[in-house]
């Protein structure tokens, strides 16, 4: 990455990505005990799932759909697109987790 004319070297892993019928998915697991708000939340790692995007965009063949955060303790995804975040019980995102790694994404 470049910022100000200088380089900056990013390091980080992608917990999880996927490829959907409309694109890339990118989630991020937090594990932290969270008592923040959703938007707090997205605000504190927004830069970090949003390096993930810029990263994948350039490696991949199409686009990023969309990022988020897989709470693990509540079970929750939080999206970073404002259109699109809302929080999700888990059991509905564990079956789809579950169907994305029996693809062998």
């Amino acid at each position: 990455m470049e910022s100000s004319g200088h380089r900056k070297l990013t390091n980080g892993v992608i917990d999880l990505v996927y490829e959907t019928p409309d694109g890339w998915e990118i989630l991020d697991y937090k594990t932290d005990q969270v008592s923040a708000t959703s938007t707090q939340i997205l605000q504190r790692y927004s830069g970090q799932i949003e390096a993930y995007r810029k990263y994948w965009s350039k490696q991949a063949l199409g686009p990023v759909k969309r990022i988020g955060l897989y709470l693990v303790r509540s079970g929750d995804v939080l999206w970073l697109n404002p259109l699109e975040s809302r929080r999700r019980g888990g059991a509905e995102y564990a079956g789809q987790l579950s169907a994305v790694l029996r693809k062998g994404y």
